[in-house]
């Protein structure tokens, strides 16, 4: 289904999340004219942030196939269809002008998360990172450990008021 490779994909989400982007001023037209207007204001804010100028650098160096399959990731979630409906959506990205193809993604990389709602849709799930195995590991024997702590201490509790009533019993 996809030809851009699944890791480019999150490397250009990656470097998207480390744009720092500041609130843009409420556009009331919603109209894909006024989504390049907003990313033209964008970049002359941006144009010195090194992060943004890593994101513009990964995106121009996709091939025009992987940049209409990324634009077919934003159409894709933005409509109500799956995987039965990817093939016109490439269609319809190979229809937006290839003057506008960056200005879109980086439109939607920046403001939106449309790419991975697209992604899950499709059946791809991000794999977790090895730290994060490792944090929720860590977190399960955690609480593996208070469970096991709160059982020693209920049993405790139990053989107490058993030592408790067999006193009882034999004082009377």
């Amino acid at each position: 289904m996809l030809t851009i490779p699944l890791d480019r994909v999150m490397e250009l989400l990656d470097k998207a999340a480390d744009v720092e982007v500041p609130v843009l001023p409420v556009v009331e037209d919603e109209t894909e004219d006024a989504a390049i207007m907003d990313i033209d204001a964008l970049d002359d804010i941006l144009a010195e942030d090194p992060a943004y100028q890593a994101l513009i650098a990964a995106l121009e160096g996709l091939s025009p196939q992987e940049l209409r399959e990324l634009l077919a990731l934003s159409l894709l979630a933005r409509s109500d269809g799956g995987s039965e409906v990817w093939q016109p959506m490439i269609e319809q990205a190979h229809a937006v002008p290839e003057d506008d193809r960056l200005d879109i993604l980086l439109s939607t990389l920046l403001l939106t998360d449309d790419i991975e709602q697209a992604l899950e849709r499709l059946g791809y799930a991000e794999e977790e990172s090895e730290d994060e195995t490792d944090e929720d590991e860590e977190e399960e024997e955690e609480v593996a450990d208070q469970d096991e702590t709160a059982e020693e201490a209920q049993d405790e509790d139990e053989e107490e008021e058993e030592e408790a009533e067999s006193r009882e019993k034999t004082a009377d």
